[in-house]
């Protein structure tokens, strides 16, 4: 899955700019029933607004295997947006296993927890993430000042499980070494 607009840079701050024509690679809906038992697998998706956005109301689903990377643009001032992954979830079991992800425009995994945005449940294991904010103008200089944007979780949430392969680089010469 692909997204064939060039434009990667918006004149806004926005998760969601109006001036971007660039679509999602997969997007399960927010609504009640929306992604139940999907099982992604073995897909590429590259160049996209967001690689897989990975809403709560898909219980019980499954993201294995998958290519994902180059995905999301530049806001006006602050930051690179649009992640490989997007993740929440409440009920059921949610996995995200034996992914490759490099190269985004935001972070590798993005899991952002709330009072209202629930991170219970998640699995997150086996898969291989770097080079997250790499494409932005703001990427590596934004990582070194900030956080590691392979990994983000924020928030409550329980039973978690997050293991795998996260290689980093300082900057953009440095050869990738495994994280430990």
């Amino acid at each position: 899955m692909t997204s064939s607009d060039p434009k990667r840079q918006s004149g806004e701050d926005s998760s969601w700019p109006s001036d971007l024509g660039r679509g999602e690679g997969v997007q399960i809906l927010q609504q009640p029933g929306s992604g139940v038992g999907v099982k992604l697998i073995d897909l590429v998706i590259h160049d996209t607004r967001q690689g897989l956005s990975f809403w709560a109301d898909a219980e019980d689903a499954e993201a294995h295997g998958c290519l994902i990377y180059a995905n999301g643009w530049d806001g006006a001032t602050g930051r690179g947006h649009g992640h490989g992954i997007y993740v929440q979830n409440r009920a059921g079991k949610k996995r995200i296993e034996n992914n490759v992800l490099f190269d985004q425009f935001g972070g590798g995994i993005q899991a952002f927890g709330s009072e209202k945005a629930f991170l219970d449940n998640l699995e997150i294991v086996g898969n291989t993430i770097f080079d997250s904010g790499a494409l932005s103008r703001h990427g590596y200089e934004e990582r070194a000042h900030h956080r590691e944007r392979d990994v983000l979780q924020e928030g409550a949430g329980q039973q978690h499980r997050l293991s795998g392969r996260l290689h980093r680089r300082r900057d953009p010469g440095e050869r990738l070494r495994e994280r430990r």
